[in-house]
Parts: C-alpha cells; structure tokens; sequence
C-alpha cells in the first residue's frame, strides 16, 4: 500500500516493498562507493535472498555470487574486493548512505565533523542537530527520526566498519569578505559552473555550503540558467520556502548567480556587451545602406573639416 508524503507517493511499509528495498540497497553502495554493484546484480542478490538489508552486502561470500547469471571467479573476486575497501570510510559515507532524506552530502558531513562519532550521533537529540548552523528545526527533526528508523541497520553495519577521519578543508583565516561565515545554498541551474564548484568557491573564503533552506540560511543563490529572476522560468521549491520564511520574517538574501559571481570577485559580461554590435558590423551597415544626406542642409564651411 501507499500513502502521501509531503506530496510524494510514498510506500507505506518499505521493509516489504520490494522497490524500495532495491532502491534502499542501491544508495547504499553508491554512498558508501561500492562500485560494480548495478541493479541488475542487486536484484538478482535480492531474489537469491542474498541481499535484503545493508549489512548484507558484508556477509556476501564468492559462493554466494557464483549463484547469480554470468557471475564468473573474476567479476565475483572484483565485487568482494570493492566491498573490503569501503570496509573503512569516513563516518560522513555512513552518514549519506542510509537513505535519509535530510542527510545529503553536505549535511552528512557537517553531522559527521560536529559529533564525532557514530555513537554520539546516534545519541543527539532532534534539537541538537537542529542547533548546527545552517541546519534548523525542520531538518534537524528530519534528521533525528530518519537517525531512529535506521538505528538496527547503523547497529548491523558498525561490526563490518571502521571509521576514518572526515576530509576537512583547510581552515580560512579571518577576512572581511561578504560571504564569510555566511551559510549559501543553491538552485536551480546554474549557468557558469556546477554546483560543487559554487560550493568550493563558498568554502574558499570562508563561507559555508548549506544543505537545505531554514529561517538561519543567509544567501540563497539561484541559478541564472532559466531564472525567474531574470524573468524567465520558475521558482524552485527551495526558492519558494525561501520566499515563504522571509515573509514570516526570516532575513534570507535570495541574489542571481550573477550578484554571487561579483561578491566573489568573478565579473560577468552584462547583457549590453552581448547585444551591441560591433563597429565593424556598424561599417557594413553603413556599406551596403548608404546615410541619406540632407540636401537641404548648409553645405560644410570652406576651410572647415565638416
């Protein structure tokens, strides 16, 4: 059976959803960088009965894909060795691939460098998540009963783990630039460069990627590929509640990729550059379309250039 979430169809018991058990175990491995495991293999490893749970992915055997349709030593000696190296991740690959919907990448990692450690994590109240900046209420109270859910599969997997430190970047020092310590998402297309590398930029000098829109979030950026703030376009869901909290008094400063562009110093060209013609196509006009001169007009001065 089915139920609506946040108008989304959604199954309403996906541990016995065969779908939702083979979408589950597919973000596993990608989040965790499992490589080699397609759906089609996952699929053949569920119906086997081989695969029903994360922590399943640890328990495969060679004998056990030998099982599966054109499974052959080599493919199944590759499988086994991708699964030993994601034996140790950081704790944000943990994080990111349990399937919880408020823990993206960024935000896994944020959790992941703010507790520490699995236990304390698990152990953090809705409240405390919601307490890390950039987070808020919503996401953090996502985050706590998505955290709960998970907690026998979390259970299951830390006997197969071990944890590496996260890749933390390089601290920035104090500066007077406007995006430091500053929370920025983004949406919609963007039309320079891709997200990740908006991202960096962010980080570059100080500021931080946000994972989601809440009341604390300080710049959201929109993308100019097909802006409506450019007249053209729709507004985004993220630019919608934006627009929302700030008409419930939040202070989100909602710019174009092109104003995030000139906080970074990166200009653009304007839109005149673009449509002027050149002098030269000026002349070819001038050409092939002669300017009538007036005959009426007072010819030039003798001794004056015009």
């Amino acid at each position: 059976p089915t139920i609506i979430v946040d108008d989304f169809l959604r199954c309403s018991a996906p541990d016995s959803c065969v779908t939702a058990v083979l979408g589950t175990l597919e973000h596993f491995v990608k989040g965790m960088g499992i490589d080699g495991f397609g759906p089609k293999i996952i699929e053949q490893c569920h119906a086997a009965g081989l695969l029903s749970v994360p922590g399943d992915f640890f328990r495969l055997s060679s004998a056990d894909l030998l099982l599966l349709d054109r499974m052959g030593n080599k493919l199944a000696s590759r499988l086994l060795k991708n699964i030993e190296a994601a034996r140790k991740v950081p704790l944000s690959h943990l994080l990111r691939s349990l399937g919880i919907s408020d823990l993206g990448e960024v935000a896994s990692k944020t959790v992941a460098t703010t507790f520490g450690t699995i236990e304390e994590v698990l152990e953090a109240t809705a409240e405390e998540i919601a307490d890390i900046h950039g987070l808020g209420e919503k996401t953090g109270q996502g985050i706590s009963e998505g955290l709960d859910a998970k907690r026998e599969v979390v259970e299951d997997l830390l006997q197969w783990l071990e944890f590496e430190p996260e890749d933390i970047p390089a601290t920035v020092e104090p500066n007077d630039h406007p995006l430091y310590e500053k929370s920025v998402l983004f949406t919609g297309k963007l039309a320079t460069m891709g997200r990740k590398e908006a991202q960096e930029l962010v980080k570059s000098v100080g500021g931080r990627a946000a994972s989601g829109v809440s009341a604390s979030l300080e710049y959201l950026v929109i993308g100019d590929d097909g802006s409506p703030l450019l007249g053209e376009g729709r507004m985004s869901s993220k630019h919608k509640k934006a627009e929302g909290l700030n008409a419930g008094g939040a202070a989100i400063r909602i710019i174009a990729e092109s104003a995030f562009l000139e906080l970074m110093g990166q200009r653009t060209e304007s839109p005149a550059s673009e449509t002027e013609p050149e002098q030269t196509d000026v002349l070819e006009d001038e050409r092939t379309h002669p300017v009538e001169v007036d005959q009426k007009a007072d010819p030039p001065k003798q001794g004056s250039l015009f």
